[in-house]
C-alpha cells in the first residue's frame, strides 16, 4: 500500500475517534487543544480497565486523532520513518510521534496534555520531541 493510502487510513481513524466518542460518550470532539485535554482525561478515568489489546487498538486510533490535531493545528506532514513509524514531520529538523505520546499516556508515563503543549518547542529549539 503507498503512503497516500496510508495517510488516509489515518485521517479515517481520527475521525473514527470522533464519531464513536460522540456517541459513546456525547462529546463533540474537535482538533483542538481541549478536544487533546478531554482525551488525556478520558484515558486516565480509563486506564484501570483496559488490557493490553485494548491498549494497542487504543494507542492505533487515538494516536491517529492526536496526530491529526497537531497537523491541522502546527502543520506538517504524516511520514512513515524508518519503514514503520507513522509521525508529523515539520521540515527537516522536527517531528514528533503522536502515537508514541499516547502509548506514554495509556501506560501512566506522561500526559497527553502536557506532551501536546510541548509541541511549539519543536519549532523553538528545532529538536526532536515526542
Amino acid at each position: 500500500m503507498n503512503t497516500i493510502a496510508h495517510t488516509s487510513e489515518i485521517q479515517q481513524d481520527a475521525e473514527l475517534v470522533i464519531a464513536v466518542m460522540n456517541e459513546k460518550e456525547d462529546v463533540k470532539l474537535d482538533y483542538s487543544a481541549d478536544a487533546i485535554s478531554w482525551l488525556d482525561t478520558y484515558i486516565n478515568q480509563h486506564q484501570n480497565d483496559l488490557d493490553e489489546t485494548d491498549k494497542v487498538i487504543l494507542r492505533e486510533k487515538f494516536g491517529a486523532f492526536v496526530g491529526e490535531t497537531i497537523r491541522q493545528n502546527y502543520g506538517g506532514q504524516w511520514t512513515q520513518v524508518d519503514g514503520n513509524e507513522w509521525m508529523i514531520v515539520f521540515g527537516d529538523d522536527a517531528q514528533t510521534a503522536p502515537f508514541d505520546m499516547v502509548g506514554a499516556t495509556l501506560n501512566q508515563q506522561s500526559s497527553l496534555t502536557k506532551l501536546y503543549d510541548r509541541i511549539p518547542e519543536l519549532f523553538d529549539n528545532k529538536a526532536v520531541q515526542n
